[in-house]
């Protein structure tokens, strides 16, 4: 799994990845409201305030955590994605 560094790009993979596997909104989420903007969010009703939002998706330092899971290439090979994907969604 890449890593954000600062020379590198953060991968949109990896960070819904976090979100979808490492995140308990009840505990890892924090809202922060009425925070300064910069007013480039056609979605806000006032100029200058806006939300805002942590979300603690790093993995666990006080238990084990499994790492990402990789399906065997003759797995892969013998699989059939439109036997599990209904027509018309698409598959990578």
């Amino acid at each position: 799994m890449g890593h954000a560094t600062p020379h590198a790009p953060i991968r949109s993979d990896c960070v819904v990845e976090a979100l979808a596997s490492r995140v308990q909104p009840g505990k890892d989420v924090e809202i922060l409201r009425g925070m300064r903007t910069s007013g480039l969010d056609p979605s806000i009703e006032r100029l200058d305030l806006s939300d805002g939002m942590i979300i603690d998706a790093t993995k666990p330092v006080d238990r084990p955590f499994v790492e990402r899971l990789k399906v065997p290439q003759d797995v892969m090979e013998r699989i059939r994605p439109e036997d599990y994907v209904r027509t018309g969604v698409t598959v990578r």
